[in-house]
């Protein structure tokens, strides 16, 4: 399990890949291959510059497109890796 402070409110998500390019030259939105990148698009609506943008991301699978429409495994969200930490096990639960 992993985490990122950042946004409105604290997330946690289960992480399915590691991404080979950095955040720098991935697209943010997949309809939009010509669009803002990871980067910029941190840069531009969470004023987040990050240190490290050639560094690679987190993919997690599956999510909503829009708000009413779920994508399954298409869906990829990308989170900047030097935005991340571990987050450790509850004793006593199995991890995700």
């Amino acid at each position: 399990m992993v985490a990122a402070y950042y946004g409105k409110a604290p997330i946690k998500f289960k992480c399915d890949e590691l991404s080979r390019e950095g955040a720098n030259r991935l697209s943010a939105f997949m309809n939009l291959p010509r669009g803002a990148t990871v980067e910029q698009h941190l840069m531009r609506n969470q004023k987040l510059a990050l240190d490290y943008p050639n560094y690679p991301c987190l993919i997690q699978y599956g999510g909503f497109v829009n708000k009413r429409r779920y994508d399954g495994e298409r869906h990829r969200s990308y989170f900047p890796i030097e935005l991340m930490f571990m987050v450790p096990p509850v004793s006593g639960r199995r991890p995700m």
